[in-house]
């Protein structure tokens, strides 16, 4: 945010409650100055760094939009309000629908997909935070959010890759620039169901081969301890050995997977370019049918451990759910797939 920190001190706000007009929308500096004002309360609530990243981030999109698409839109909107309903509606539409620009939603040339219904109502519940934090301060009357439904969400998001797709990654990753890192990501994201910052935020010394387990820190700084196999602790074994030799690094400190070319090289991966390489596999590996990210390596370890047999319990520890809720969508999946599988091959029906 470009607001100055003595711009969030006793700021005039459009919509106070002293003004006994009492409207409700904000102007362009006293949008800046609440953003800047609900982060700094957020940081001393003590949310994490990265939920802190991810608000910051969804904020300055909005900016990012009132700076360069606002005035290509139709209608009435409001030229000195930017924080009100028709303002937000339009900024969702834009969320929905960015990726039909010619250079691609947020002038990116990646950003060419459509928009989850889940990803629009996550910006959605980033704004009604907001909101809902200058209602406290007693800053405006009501959210300009209240009127604006959260999209859809479609019940079948979830769909996992099959062995077919799985097979193509590993023949795209062993015959690749970087086969030891990129096959130990490969197997750590199938074996851990781990999510992507969490494997990017992994060091050597969380990790603990004699019990086959490392220590993760996921949403919230809520620490827990996911496990993998032999095979995925050999191949870490192989890309640790490998790394050590080319960066001489000491094996106790420093990221497990790290960036390998670039100003970057040695440090540790970040999320963006976790989601490069597995889009990149994606597309060598001719996956298609199915959402090529690090997010859908979860849903795949979830049913798999399912359909193996494991306990629901025990999947939502490993995956860092705070309730069961979360985790039993993948429970009902895996009970569809055995009620197909039984239709197939039941054992009664062999007998006439």
């Amino acid at each position: 945010m470009k607001a100055q920190k003595n711009d969030r001190v006793a700021p005039e706000y459009a919509g106070s409650k002293s003004d006994s007009s009492s409207k409700n929308w904000l102007n362009r500096t006293e949008l800046e100055s609440a953003i800047d004002d609900f982060l700094f309360d957020c940081r001393y609530r003590g949310q994490s760094k990265r939920t802190l990243d991810g608000k910051k981030e969804q904020y300055g999109k909005y900016i990012w939009w009132l700076d360069h698409r606002k005035k290509d839109l139709p209608g009435q909107l409001d030229p000195e309000s930017v924080f009100d309903t028709a303002h937000v509606r339009a900024f969702l539409h834009y969320v929905a629908t960015g990726h039909e620009d010619p250079q691609g939603r947020w002038d990116n040339p990646r950003e060419t997909s459509a928009a989850r219904p889940a990803t629009i109502g996550l910006y959605r519940a980033y704004l009604c935070a907001l909101a809902s934090y200058l209602i406290e301060q007693e800053v405006i009357d009501r959210s300009p959010l209240e009127k604006i439904k959260a999209p859809k969400k479609n019940a079948d998001q979830i769909k996992p890759y099959d062995e077919s797709h799985i097979q193509a990654f590993f023949r795209v990753v062993r015959h690749g620039l970087n086969p030891e890192r990129d096959e130990s990501i490969l197997r750590f994201l199938l074996d851990t169901g781990v999510r992507a910052s969490e494997l990017c935020t992994l060091q050597w010394k969380d990790v603990d081969f004699e019990l086959r387990c490392a220590h993760v820190t996921g949403k919230g700084n809520k620490k827990r301890a996911i496990y993998f196999g032999q095979e995925t602790a050999k191949c870490l074994r192989s890309h640790r050995k490998r790394l050590a030799k080319a960066l001489k690094f000491d094996p106790e400190k420093g990221p497990v997977f790290a960036a390998a070319s670039g100003m970057m090289t040695g440090r540790a991966l970040t999320r963006s370019g976790l989601l490069q390489l597995v889009h990149k596999w994606g597309i060598d590996a001719r996956v298609q049918g199915v959402r090529v990210s690090p997010h859908t390596f979860r849903h795949t370890f979830a049913l798999d451990f399912l359909r193996g047999g494991g306990n629901v319990f025990a999947l939502q520890q490993l995956l860092g759910h705070t309730n069961l809720r979360m985790t039993q969508k993948y429970l009902s999946l895996a009970q569809g797939d055995i009620q197909d599988q039984h239709r197939q091959f039941s054992p009664g029906d062999k007998y006439k």
